[in-house]
């Protein structure tokens, strides 16, 4: 099996673009809990950045590995 550039492009922009989406995503709605339910201080601001590159990291791995298992199994079924 021999790849090219062009297949692999759309499994690093889906990790790109999980990265990005469940970051901000998570960010807003961390924020609106924050202020809706807690008081503000350092340790919640930083607890909200946290949980937003937490999330982004999470959803930018498994897109990365769903894409790559389907070109995977692409390039081996046909």
């Amino acid at each position: 099996m021999v790849f090219t550039i062009e297949e692999f492009l759309p499994v690093f922009k889906g990790l790109r673009n999980g990265l990005e989406y469940g970051s901000r995503v998570r960010f807003v709605h961390s924020l609106m809990m924050t202020f809706l339910y807690k008081s503000f201080n350092k340790k919640t601001i930083k607890s909200i950045f946290k949980n937003a590159w937490e999330h982004g990291k999470k959803l930018g791995i498994f897109v990365f590995f769903y894409k790559l298992c389907c070109l995977l199994l692409k390039k081996a079924i046909g």
